[in-house]
C-alpha cells in the first residue's frame, strides 16, 4: 500500500527523506486503508504489519495496527528513494539548482545516483533485500505501506519482472496492490485503490 496524500504530494516535490504532512484527503485514506485492511484480514489473517520509517507511512501503519491489533516493524529497507540534493524541491526549482546533474539524472534514471543520494537501481536492490528479509521471518500474510517508487521495485521483484517494468504499474496515494506468492512466484491479484468515502 501506498501512504495517503501529502503536502508535499499536492505541491509536486522529490520527497524521499523529507516529511510532509498528510492534508486533510491523506488523513481520511488513511483511516479508509485500515478498513480496507480489517476486510483483508477476514479473508487472510495478516500477520504483521511493514512500513517505512517517513512519517506519512508510519501514521497509516498506527491506524492499521490499531484496528487490527498486529505489530507495526518500522523497515529502513521500505523508505522512499534518496533525492540528494534534489530532495524537497519541485522538479522546476532541481532544474533550476542544477541543471546538467537534472539532465543526466533525466538520461538515466536507473543508474545514476544522485549527489547525496540514490538511483532507482539502489531503491530496487532494497526492496529485494526486504524480501529476503520476509521469506526468512515465516510470516504467511503481511502488509507494507511504503512509498510509490518501493512499491513498483516491490512489484516487479515479486513478479520477476525487469526493473524498468515498474514504470508499467501506476500506484496512486493510498493505492495498494495484492501479490499471492509461492516458493518465490508472485501472481498479481488486484491493484486499486482504497475508497475515503466508504
Amino acid at each position: 500500500m501506498r501512504h495517503g496524500e501529502t503536502v508535499g504530494n499536492v505541491e509536486r516535490r522529490y520527497l524521499g527523506k523529507s516529511e510532509s504532512p498528510l492534508t486533510p484527503a491523506g488523513a481520511a485514506t488513511g483511516a479508509a486503508m485500515a478498513k480496507w485492511l480489517a476486510a483483508m484480514d477476514a479473508e487472510c489473517k495478516i500477520d504483521r504489519i511493514y512500513t517505512s520509517p517517513r512519517q506519512r507511512t508510519r501514521q497509516a501503519a498506527d491506524r492499521a495496527s490499531a484496528r487490527l491489533a498486529r505489530p507495526v516493524t518500522v523497515c529502513d529497507h521500505l523508505r522512499e528513494m534518496d533525492f540528494g540534493i534534489f530532495d524537497g524541491l519541485t522538479a522546476e526549482e532541481a532544474e533550476a539548482k542544477a541543471p546538467a546533474i537534472w539532465q543526466r539524472w533525466l538520461a538515466d534514471f536507473s543508474h545514476y545516483r544522485l549527489p547525496g543520494g540514490e538511483s532507482a537501481d539502489d531503491v530496487m536492490g532494497r526492496a529485494r533485500q526486504f524480501l529476503d528479509r520476509v521469506w526468512e521471518s515465516g510470516d504467511a500474510s503481511i502488509v507494507v505501506i511504503t512509498h510509490g517508487g518501493v512499491a513498483r521495485s516491490l512489484l516487479t521483484a515479486l513478479l520477476a519482472l525487469p526493473p524498468e517494468a515498474g514504470w508499467h504499474f501506476e500506484i496512486p496515494l493510498g493505492g495498494f496492490a495484492v501479490v499471492d506468492c509461492a516458493d518465490g512466484y508472485g501472481i498479481l491479484k488486484s491493484l486499486g485503490q482504497v475508497d475515503n468515502n466508504q
